[in-house]
């Protein structure tokens, strides 16, 4: 479980009703903007209802996730298995929503899946985070 953010000022200033212990469904948290402030972006997930902010990523940790979904792809693409791909919107339940690092899906589940459409809402076979 991810730690409990409080609510920043831009949020509670468009959701005035919303306090600390206030929880979202999924349908309610995509409709939140998701960079209140240009000049100082954030990234938020929902988890079992409550908001977190997620930090800024690093140069390392960038290129550990994508050294990680080279190698899997890499593998996929000859064996045709499935697919790798990182930082998807995952939908769990009603009340979480988050982007892991990197996800997998098998061929079969992959086929299933929408395109077009955020958050995924097929089950993942793994997830690097």
């Amino acid at each position: 479980m991810l730690p409990e953010t409080p609510v920043s000022e831009e949020i509670a200033g468009i959701m005035p009703a919303m306090g600390t212990k206030t929880l979202l469904t999924v349908e309610q948290f995509l409709q939140l903007p998701q960079y209140l402030d240009e000049e100082n972006p954030r990234r938020y997930e929902l988890d079992e209802g409550a908001l977190a902010e997620m930090p800024g990523t690093t140069f390392r940790h960038n290129w550990i996730r994508d050294e990680i979904r080279f190698a899997l792809t890499t593998f996929l693409r000859k064996t045709k298995l499935g697919v790798a791909l990182v930082e998807t919107g995952i939908q769990l339940d009603s009340n979480t929503l988050y982007q892991p690092d990197v996800v997998y899906w098998d061929a079969q589940h992959a086929a299933t899946i929408d395109e077009t459409s955020s958050p995924v809402l097929i089950v993942l076979q793994l997830v690097v985070d």
